[in-house]
């Protein structure tokens, strides 16, 4: 049986938001609908630092775009595969 904290789900949207690979370094900055990433750019996070009123560490800055690719995230369907990168890089 689940508990109804563990089924809370949060709706994240918002045009600077960023997605940050585990490595802690990688990460996709864009705008984001829903938890879904309609258009990104790859950057590279440059510093952390610890909030100090939370005590929760925080990106405290992050590269230019590392590239001029955009990228997003297209859910597949009964008629398509979705996609998500740009064909130059598949």
């Amino acid at each position: 049986m689940f508990s109804k904290a563990l089924m809370l789900v949060f709706i994240l949207s918002g045009d600077k938001i960023a997605y940050i690979y585990p490595d802690g370094e990688t990460a996709f900055m864009g705008r984001f609908v829903n938890r879904f990433m309609k258009a990104a750019k790859a950057v590279d996070v440059l510093e952390y630092e610890c909030d100090p009123s939370s005590g929760i560490l925080a990106v405290k800055s992050y590269s230019d775009p590392t590239m001029d690719n955009e990228f997003f995230y297209e859910p597949c369907t009964n008629v398509s595969f979705g996609g998500g990168a740009p064909l130059s890089l598949r």
